[in-house]
């Protein structure tokens, strides 16, 4: 099967903001007839439908807000740590392709309000789609441009540019901008602000090149400079442990009858005595 690759610049965000217009797939003929227009799937698939064409890709061009720091990230969006655990996708108004994520929320590290831009027009996160409701309380959809649909016969593969699909069963480290009252999220700084994370609690940043080196960019040098790319230390960052013996009293307790203090478990081991053991040889 022929495979045809086409350019089509669609902003991310355009995607986002219509997402309340979405239909399910296929797509619908009008008045009998397909669109022919070329900036609409159903035009592209009646054109690729005519050469013989039945697998098109569309490279769309990602327009993600930018953070000058990672304080800037974590002052406007909440972080989050979850996994997808299923996917779909809807045509948006003829124009592209988007997918919803139903995610399962294991930590919510620091949450924000919507986020809204000084100099935007009010913004409204998109209505979650009915499909896929209800959601359980650790649950939450999370909304980004792109996936994979049928119309008119023919399968879209709607890429964005340098940010890959989400994994289902894969951890991440998000950076939403979430309204609590939907339960629903965008990736509003799109793949810089996405981490994969390991069993073992390293962060992975989503945005690399096409060797898959990182590209450096305010939070990805942020989280590897601060905090070593690991989940731990920004799980302290945000929620630091509580201290045991917070004026050293219990450790200064211990060090005075011999002991050994060991902060991290808050346990003293005491010096070792002969008589506990052979109380004879001290009598």
């Amino acid at each position: 099967m022929l495979k045809r690759f086409m350019a089509l610049a669609i902003a991310s965000t355009a995607l986002a903001l219509a997402a309340t217009f979405y239909a399910r797939v296929p797509a619908v003929q009008t008045g009998g007839g397909i669109d022919g227009s070329a900036f609409t799937l159903s035009g592209q698939a009646a054109a690729a439908a005519a050469q013989g064409e039945m697998f098109v890709t569309i490279m769309t061009s990602g327009n993600f807000n930018s953070v000058d720091t990672l304080d800037d990230a974590f002052a406007r969006y909440t972080v989050s740590v979850g996994e997808p655990i299923l996917s779909q996708s809807y045509v948006i108004d003829d124009i592209g392709i988007g997918t919803w994520y139903k995610v399962r929320v294991s930590e919510t590290l620091s949450q924000k309000p919507v986020f809204q831009c000084s100099t935007c027009g009010p913004l409204t996160l998109p209505d979650p789609p009915s499909d896929l409701l209800p959601l359980n309380s650790d649950e939450i959809l999370v909304y980004r441009a792109g996936g994979t649909a049928q119309v008119g016969g023919v399968t879209f593969n709607d890429e964005v540019e340098q940010f890959p699909s989400f994994n289902v069963s894969q951890k991440y480290l998000f950076f939403l901008n979430y309204d609590s009252s939907k339960k629903v999220a965008t990736v509003a700084i799109g793949p810089t602000g996405v981490f994969a994370v390991t069993s073992t609690d390293v962060l992975t940043s989503y945005l690399t090149d096409a060797d898959g080196l990182v590209i450096s960019n305010a939070v990805t040098d942020g989280m590897s400079v601060r905090f070593g790319n690991n989940l731990t230390q920004l799980r302290n960052f945000f929620h630091p442990p509580q201290s045991c013996d917070p004026d050293g009293s219990r450790a200064a307790a211990c060090y005075d009858s011999g002991g050994t203090w060991t902060a991290s478990t808050c346990y003293c081991k005491p010096a070792f005595d002969p008589c506990l053991r052979k109380p004879w040889l001290c009598e």
